[in-house]
């Protein structure tokens, strides 16, 4: 508990993880990471919670090939970088009937 202006608030420690892992759609060797669609959500947050910091990207690009202004998480925040191939049929829709 903490008095601020004469008024008590509590207050908590933040949660860490011995281990996080991230999807990313654009990574690159020095760990800098950016999303799109939903995987911007949770995973910026979740990079500066752990202890060591697995991300998981669609495509590996060279350094300097994400613009600074789309980098959503900085690498200072990532330990590894692995790039894994989609399954071409994950986003498929099912069809009626199968």
């Amino acid at each position: 508990m903490r008095t601020i202006d004469g008024r008590e608030y509590l207050f908590e420690t933040p949660l860490r993880a011995d281990f996080v892992f991230l999807k990313g759609h654009l990574g690159d060797r020095l760990g800098n990471l950016m999303y799109r669609g939903t995987m911007r959500n949770f995973n910026m947050v979740m990079a500066t919670a752990g202890e060591v910091v697995i991300a998981e990207v669609d495509r590996m690009v060279e350094v300097g090939g994400i613009p600074p202004e789309q980098v959503h998480t900085p690498g200072i925040f990532v330990d590894h970088v692995v790039e894994v191939d989609r399954h071409p049929k994950l986003l498929e829709v099912p069809k009626e009937g199968a």
